[in-house]
């Protein structure tokens, strides 16, 4: 006896996009970031990243240093009238991946605190040395904030 193909039926869930339309995710809103010193971003804003490889060389090679316990910064004083710009230096000496990222965003929390007082076009760069995975963070807040107080003494910009 023969039997006739069966017709395949598809089940479509109600929640999926019909054919055609495009699926998409509810995306949260993106926080306004047009200037580095507004205070209701809780990171360093993008436009007060500093991200090329020749401002990094220009600020550690040209630039004023100063070391402390856990961090050595360098400030480059440039001749573009631009808000200021930071960096971070993170080698894998300081630790692992985890270890690295969490000091980074413990710097970089700390210097959006502080990028108010950095004169327009100064590029900042802070590299963790080490035994910087030891500090804690309030440690590494009050070492940025000396170091800081003490790079712009030595240019004579007073807060």
């Amino acid at each position: 006896m023969y039997v006739g193909a069966r017709k395949s039926t598809v089940f479509v869930p109600a929640w999926l996009p019909e054919q055609g339309e495009l699926f998409s995710l509810p995306v949260a809103p993106k926080v306004a970031l047009e200037s580095p010193h507004n205070s209701k971003v809780l990171v360093l804003p993008r436009i007060a990243r500093l991200t090329q490889p020749n401002d990094f060389a220009s600020t550690t090679k040209n630039g004023i240093r100063l070391s402390s316990p856990s961090l050595v910064t360098y400030l480059y004083l440039s001749k573009e009238d631009q808000p200021a710009k930071c960096g971070l230096i993170i080698s894998k000496n300081t630790g692992g991946s985890v270890v690295r990222h969490k000091i980074a965003r413990q710097i970089r929390h700390s210097l959006k605190e502080h990028l108010a007082t950095l004169p327009n076009g100064a590029f900042l760069v802070v590299r963790a040395l080490p035994n910087a995975s030891k500090s804690k963070g309030r440690n590494i807040s009050n070492e940025i904030a000396g170091v800081l107080s003490q790079l712009l003494k030595k240019v004579n910009i007073s807060k």
